[in-house]
């Protein structure tokens, strides 16, 4: 199945950039479904949330096996891998996901309740 997605017209500092993202959504541990905006990263090796994200889809953050992600320029990430699952399109499929340990992580739009 091929996906499509969209690209979004942003300005940063003095330039303009257009960032490819994707509406998604995922499911909480009472079983409800939270939509997101995100970036898409060809290139990532795991997808990155912030913390804040885990704790609405109420997931313990620590729980998670621990991983160091590396980011442009060399910075760490400390960030913890759980499975949850994911809705893209007309798609649904368990997905594991990185939440940093910390609630600065790009991200193109907040989450909502579906």
């Amino acid at each position: 199945m091929k996906l499509t997605f969209k690209y979004r017209k942003e300005q940063i500092k003095t330039r303009t950039v257009y960032r490819p993202v994707v509406k998604l959504s995922l499911k909480s541990i009472d079983d409800h479904w939270y939509t997101f905006t995100a970036y898409v990263d060809s290139g990532a090796d795991v997808s990155l949330f912030p913390k804040g994200d885990s704790k609405l889809l109420g997931i313990n953050l620590y729980k998670g096996e621990c991983w160091k992600l590396f980011g442009v320029g060399g910075a760490i990430i400390p960030a913890y891998l759980h499975e949850t699952r994911v809705k893209v399109g007309p798609l649904e499929l368990p997905v594991r996901i990185a939440f940093a340990d910390l609630n600065r992580v790009a991200r193109a739009q907040s989450a909502k309740k579906t």
